[in-house]
């Protein structure tokens, strides 16, 4: 479910960016593209972390509960299989179940922030003129 509202977003941020924004160029050379950059960062690393959480930290934290696996797809198998070996705690040995947890706790607190400043950048945008409408003033 989270799949497919992170798709309509991305549609949507596309089709917004087009009428919009317009261009790259114009990405960066007006407060609104500005503002709509400032939007994009934090999106991504809400995604990429969402991702993350998803696709790692869940599995590693029902494996520590003793949680048998699921109907695991394609991603998570992968996910199970290669991304333990990255996650070490200080003492280089794999992080225990404690320690995963501790890390997801600390995830979840910045993805709240950034979701907390994707909103104040989504007020912003309503608050800034789009480039079509500069254009139909001059």
């Amino acid at each position: 479910m989270a799949s497919i509202a992170v798709g309509v977003m991305a549609i949507t941020a596309a089709y917004n960016f087009s009428v919009y924004v317009g261009g790259y160029s114009e990405l960066i050379g007006t407060a609104y593209g500005l503002t709509v950059l400032a939007k994009i960062i934090p999106f991504l690393a809400i995604f990429a972390l969402g991702a993350f959480n998803r696709y790692i930290c869940a599995l590693l934290l029902d494996e520590w509960a003793g949680l048998p696996p699921l109907s695991r797809s394609l991603i998570d198998r992968f996910a199970a299989r290669f991304f333990p070996l990255f996650i070490k705690n200080q003492n280089g040995i794999n992080g225990s179940g404690y320690c995963i947890a501790l890390r997801f706790k600390r995830l979840v607190r910045i993805e709240a922030f950034l979701v907390i400043t994707l909103l104040l950048c989504t007020s912003l945008l309503g608050y800034e003129v789009p480039l079509p409408v500069m254009h139909t003033w001059n």
